[in-house]
């Protein structure tokens, strides 16, 4: 299986930059983010980068890097993310990541995590929730999970966060007012 290969970087909003690209294999967009915040830079479930790109991003980045693999499906092109920047890969977050909180979201994914930064009200997720343009935002489908009940119910964190941006491994983030939005799903039975 090949990875498909993001043509551009999109600065969603200062320190954040996400790249995404169709996957044929998948039948979906797989979402890469990096977030920069304390003088780290978080890269979570890289996908490749066409070299015009990933020339830019080097560039303009000059601080300590760090690959965070979301959950056990997702770590795609962390390896030569490693070998170009020489960074550390982690591949379930573990409890150690400074300034940021990581929550188990059990029923989907396996080991699946929720990587929670407080002071900016930023959250990031792997599969747990899915929000494609040509689709709404939805919880990660049953045919995917381990269990879907169980996901619903460890999805309320978010909630209790009062979480206003989410990015997904999948898709377009849910901003401003994520917590409420996922309220709304949630509700929705």
């Amino acid at each position: 299986m090949s990875l498909p290969v993001a043509s551009h970087l999109v600065e969603i909003s200062p320190g954040i930059v996400q790249w995404s690209a169709y996957s044929e294999y998948h039948k979906v967009h797989l979402t890469s983010h990096t977030v920069i915040r304390d003088g780290v830079g978080l890269i979570f479930d890289p996908i490749p980068l066409v070299e015009s790109a990933w020339s830019g991003f080097v560039r303009s980045q000059p601080i300590e890097w760090q690959i965070v693999v979301t959950n056990v499906n997702h770590e795609r092109d962390s390896q030569g993310w490693h070998e170009r920047l020489g960074c550390s890969i982690r591949l379930n977050g573990g409890n150690t990541l400074p300034q940021w909180q990581v929550f188990p979201l059990q029923g989907g994914a396996e080991w699946e995590n929720c990587f929670f930064h407080s002071e900016s009200r930023l959250a990031v997720i792997g599969d747990a929730l899915v929000n494609l343009t040509d689709r709404q935002l939805e919880i990660l489908p049953e045919k995917y999970s381990e269990d879907r009940r169980r996901l619903r119910e460890e999805l309320r964190i978010l909630v209790e966060l009062d979480v206003e941006t989410v990015l997904l491994a999948h898709g377009n983030p849910v901003t401003p007012g994520a917590s409420e939005k996922i309220r709304g799903l949630l509700e929705k039975g």
